[in-house]
């Protein structure tokens, strides 16, 4: 079984270097801000500012 490795950490913190050392090893799947789109395009919040061109 694979293990899986989360890392979630405070705003403007070091997780961004973090996250590009492990995608550079290229034996991790990163997923970066997996919730983003929904977070910012459901019909709840509609932010048009962020990712005008995307439709969920």
């Amino acid at each position: 079984m694979r293990k899986v490795l989360a890392l979630w950490t405070t705003f403007r913190s070091t997780s961004t270097a973090f996250e590009n050392m492990m995608c550079k090893r290229g034996d991790f799947l990163v997923f970066h801000e997996p919730f983003s789109l929904s977070y910012y395009k459901s019909p709840e919040r509609r932010n048009t500012n962020r990712y005008p061109d995307i439709e969920l």
